[in-house]
């Protein structure tokens, strides 16, 4: 097949295939899925063997193998056809690796991507929902929805949530101490909640979800809330899904903690500028109207003491 008539994705499997009909004389090519098969019983038709080719999760088209231009060279048709089923898996193998390469190199993009996009001022609602919806592009479940944590009373409160809608979610604020699968993800880092007809489990998750994974979201400092990731389907998170969902969290306890500093650091300067004020406005009224003695002789002086005077 002609390279002119292969994507880009598949070039190098007919640069392969080149290689293998010039040391075996046994024309080997590649044809891509979509591509229109010839009738194996029209005229002129020289497939003599085929095999489909797949990367693990699909096809991505066949081998042919045709009849060589030396008659001689038929003898060789067993060693030709082991040789091109050898070939045939190793395109596999090696098909699946670079799919997967390509989709964690994405994922791996797609998160950088979301880091330096977050807002930098005290946006936090923004922060959440870009962090959300990258959630779900780079996972296959269906919604996510997250819990700030209430150090105070110890409740949880859902704050951002993405292809859901509130409503849907049960118990929005909810006790920690009163919601197992919360305390377990603090316990344990992530946790598979599965619904079951009639049962206490089913009782945390949206109506239709049949699958939730609860994570926990932490600092140096302690838990600042839980993220929850919601499927219709009954399954267990692969690797890469989990990996994904503790990057998620990760990057959602340091838009928290950002948010808090920049906070603190607000309130901290407000301060400074009130003190300097106060400072300001008392320096030329702490002294005077000295008493006068004829014993004595009296004198003060103001020094300023960081921002306060006196």
């Amino acid at each position: 097949m002609a390279q002119s008539t292969l994507s880009a994705p598949h070039a190098w499997i007919d640069d392969v295939c080149s290689r293998f009909s010039a040391a075996t004389g046994w024309p080997l090519s590649f044809e891509p899925s979509g591509t229109k098969c010839p009738d194996a019983n029209a005229a002129g038709n020289e497939c003599c063997w085929s095999t489909d080719v797949h990367d693990k999760d699909r096809r991505i088209g066949r081998l042919v193998l045709n009849l060589p231009a030396d008659a001689q060279r038929d003898r060789s048709y067993q060693a030709a056809q082991g040789l091109a089923e050898l070939i045939a898996e190793l395109i596999g193998r090696l098909a699946g690796s670079r799919r997967q390469l390509e989709s964690r190199t994405q994922q791996f993009s797609t998160l950088v991507d979301v880091g330096r996009s977050l807002p930098r001022k005290q946006n936090l609602h923004g922060a959440l929902q870009q962090l959300l919806a990258a959630t779900v592009k780079l996972t296959g479940f269906r919604s996510v929805g997250f819990f700030l944590l209430d150090p105070t009373t110890r409740q949880l409160k859902l704050r951002a949530e993405h292809h859901v809608d509130p409503w849907q979610i049960p118990l929005v604020e909810r006790r920690l101490q009163q919601s197992p699968p919360d305390l377990e993800a603090f316990d344990r880092g992530l946790v598979v909640w599965r619904a079951q007809p009639g049962s206490e489990e089913s009782k945390w998750l949206p109506v239709g979800a049949s699958t939730g994974v609860c994570l926990a979201v932490q600092s140096d400092v302690g838990p600042l809330g839980t993220l929850w990731a919601f499927d219709r389907r009954e399954r267990t998170p692969s690797t890469r899904e989990s990996h994904v969902l503790e990057s998620i969290a990760g990057q959602i306890a340091s838009v928290l903690e950002r948010a808090v500093l920049m906070r603190e650091s607000a309130v901290q300067h407000r301060m400074r500028r009130d003190l300097a004020v106060a400072s300001e406005s008392q320096r030329g009224e702490l002294i005077r109207g000295l008493p006068s003695d004829s014993r004595l002789d009296i004198a003060g002086i103001c020094t300023s003491r960081h921002e306060l005077g006196g």
